[in-house]
């Protein structure tokens, strides 16, 4: 792990390395990490049931297992399912400068989290002060919610950025489809227009569309990045992305307002997709 860490040291980030998954587990129990990478290397080390152990000491971090090849891959999709949203990086240790773009994104949003966090908290906090001050009611309504508007309105754009650079990095595993989720999105936003769409609801389509590809991350390379055709079983395989995009957006607060997109975007109107 050590070429790793060297490249996640770039990223202005402490980086902590360990050779065992026991003591791994002592130090994720005294010092909880944002992000936590496991290689795996069955059976010796079990990188998946390592992630699954830090669940409990650290239930927010992002947590990303490695591994080297397709048929790695292969033996992971046929584990039970986890309390705890694992993404899998395949890639060659000469690929493996694209984890940098994906530790990155990922760090950027769990900080808007805890920003989206400590803004409700500030809510709360200000919503009482108002509640016991009732002759200042009027004027300091007016200041505190221009303010918590325009904090509000600088955290939006914050969370659209860090959303779409999540799923730039993610297209990044498929370059065939590159661009595929940008064009996707604006074409909804056009028809959505045209077809008389509410307003309010135009943002929240964006992101659906933008993010509707995220379960391909849970897709094996194998299947995915196959240069001929797909076979029939691959083709199953291929189909389920609906479904794993659906599980990840579920685990992350501000993504649930999509689901439904994610997860029924190649269904027709019939329900037969």
């Amino acid at each position: 792990m050590g070429e790793l860490a060297e490249l996640l040291s770039g990223l202005d980030l402490t980086v902590d390395t360990t050779g065992s998954a026991s003591e791994a587990l002592r130090r994720i129990r005294h010092s909880t990490p944002h992000v936590v990478i496991a290689g795996h290397r069955p059976p010796g080390l079990d990188g998946v049931a390592l992630l699954e152990a830090t669940i409990a000491h650290a239930p927010d971090a992002l947590r990303i297992v490695i591994v080297a090849s397709a048929d790695e891959a292969v033996e992971l999709d046929y584990r039970p399912a986890h309390a705890g949203t694992i993404m899998r990086f395949v890639a060659r240790p000469s690929e493996r400068s694209r984890l940098v773009a994906l530790v990155a994104e990922g760090i950027k949003l769990l900080g808007l989290v805890e920003e989206q966090r400590t803004l409700n908290r500030r809510i709360a906090i200000e919503l009482e002060r108002l509640q016991r001050r009732q002759t200042l009611l009027d004027v300091v309504v007016k200041e505190r919610t221009k303010e918590l508007e325009e904090s509000y309105e600088k955290l939006k754009a914050a969370n659209r950025q860090a959303l779409f650079g999540l799923a730039e990095a993610i297209e990044a595993k498929d370059p065939y489809t590159k661009g595929h989720c940008g064009r996707v999105a604006a074409y909804c936003l056009v028809l959505a227009r045209e077809a008389g769409y509410p307003d309010d609801g135009l943002e929240t389509l964006e992101f659906g569309a933008f993010l509707h590809d995220i379960g391909k991350i849970g897709i094996r390379d194998a299947v995915l990045l196959k240069p001929g055709p797909l076979d029939d079983n691959e083709w199953i395989h291929m189909r389920e992305h609906p479904v794993k995009g659906y599980e990840i957006a579920k685990s992350i607060e501000m993504l649930k307002p999509i689901m439904s997109a994610v997860r029924n975007h190649h269904e027709r109107w019939d329900g037969a997709g």
